[in-house]
């Protein structure tokens, strides 16, 4: 079985915790907060996803979006 990789975005900080992006994300207006905790819920579940195809099905499962 091949092995996941995902490189970090460089333009980007990276938290420790899901509570440091939480927190970060209090720190904007009430009206922008939905906005942003959809984002990150969306992005934590396309991770949850592709690691699930890759444990289930191998590394050819998961497109690295290079094709």
């Amino acid at each position: 079985m091949s092995k996941l990789t995902i490189k970090k975005m460089g333009l980007f900080a990276t938290p420790t915790s899901q509570q440091d992006i939480t927190d970060w994300i209090e720190k904007f207006p009430a009206e922008q907060r939905i906005a942003l905790l959809t984002v990150m819920g969306m992005t934590w579940n396309f991770l949850a996803q592709a690691v699930d195809d890759h444990n289930t099905y191998g590394g050819d499962a998961v497109s690295t979006g290079d094709e």
